[in-house]
């Protein structure tokens, strides 16, 4: 796979490379899977985002399919164990996901919740923060750790710059 800009790639679009290694020809791909995260060459995510998207909604399907038969607690613990990590794994990336895709997140965990809150008397005794407030306090205890020194310089470097691209989206610089 070529990482790069979508106008860099575009230059490439028709020609093939032919790579090999001890004689052994590589074969591209558009998309890998690393350690639970899909790469695309432009490295913005979106396939990754599908398809742990498709991932959840498919597990909250079979969620809302067996929470009548089982208790509350149950369903609970089947939403933190099975669907909640889904989003929540490798959570940093979510800094690159567009406000498009982040829009999407709340959809899929109300139609779980749905399914923990409908065998409650009381709907406002679910103890489950929300996706987006989990990640961001993720994001937050990542920065203190780069502030006081806590993790390596390369993962800091990687972090500030990431940090310094959301923040500056959508500001016109003169």
């Amino acid at each position: 796979m070529i990482f790069g800009t979508a106008k860099r790639l575009s230059r490439l679009q028709g020609k093939q490379l032919n790579l090999t290694a001890n004689g052994l020809p590589i074969n591209s791909t558009t998309t890998y899977k690393y350690l639970g995260v899909h790469l695309d060459p432009t490295l913005n995510f979106e396939t990754h985002f599908n398809k742990n998207y498709k991932k959840a909604g498919g597990r909250v399907t079979l969620l809302r399919k067996i929470c009548s038969s089982i208790t509350c607690a149950a369903v609970e613990s089947i939403y933190r164990a099975m669907i909640m990590p889904v989003f929540t794994y490798c959570s940093l990336i979510t800094l690159s996901y567009s406000n498009t895709l982040r829009q999407l997140i709340p959809n899929l965990e109300h139609r779980g919740l749905s399914c923990i809150s409908s065998g409650l008397e009381n709907k406002t005794d679910i103890r489950i923060p929300s996706v987006d407030s989990y990640l961001k306090r993720k994001v937050c205890l990542s920065v203190f750790d780069c502030l006081t020194g806590n993790v390596c310089t390369p993962f800091l470097r990687t972090m500030l710059q990431g940090l310094v691209r959301v923040s500056t989206q959508g500001i016109d610089f003169p």
